[in-house]
């Protein structure tokens, strides 16, 4: 499997973080924009980051089968050009796969987040958002198969 997405890191790394948390301090901004972000090895389209997000099936019922799951990454697109504020930036959503079985969503998060550079970097997309309480046990026995 091709991983589509590629860290980039700026070649001053600490240099430009301190610098960016000086410009922070002085204009009261509370963001600091990380010197590295992340490149689309198909698109080129860059990202300050990527997110993957998890939404559980609903219950089927007698009446209907319910909504399914839904698995997605997206990314905050970072442009090409620099002084656009991060609090501007707008999102893309890059995949996503529904399905009415769990162990299939499941298996579609181990896919996607390595499709789309699990390692990388140490934080990225090491959680998918969503409800943690929900399908526990199903989780729980299918992280204990992939240990």
């Amino acid at each position: 499997m091709t991983v589509k997405v590629q860290k980039i890191t700026h070649p001053f790394a600490w240099e430009l973080t301190q610098a960016r948390i000086d410009e922070s301090i002085v204009t009261g901004q509370p963001l600091v924009e990380r010197p590295f972000w992340y490149e689309n090895q198909e698109t080129g389209q860059l990202y300050y980051d990527l997110y993957g997000c998890l939404g559980w099936p609903t219950e089927v019922s007698d009446k209907d089968q319910g909504m399914p799951g839904y698995v997605g990454i997206v990314g905050i697109i970072k442009p090409k050009t620099e002084g656009k504020p991060i609090q501007d930036a707008a999102v893309q959503l890059l995949a996503e796969v529904e399905s009415y079985d769990v162990p299939t969503l499941l298996d579609e998060v181990i896919r996607l987040r390595t499709e789309y550079g699990f390692g990388c970097h140490r934080g990225l997309l090491q959680a998918f958002m969503g409800d943690p309480e929900r399908f526990i046990t199903a989780l729980a026995l299918y992280n204990e198969r992939l240990g």
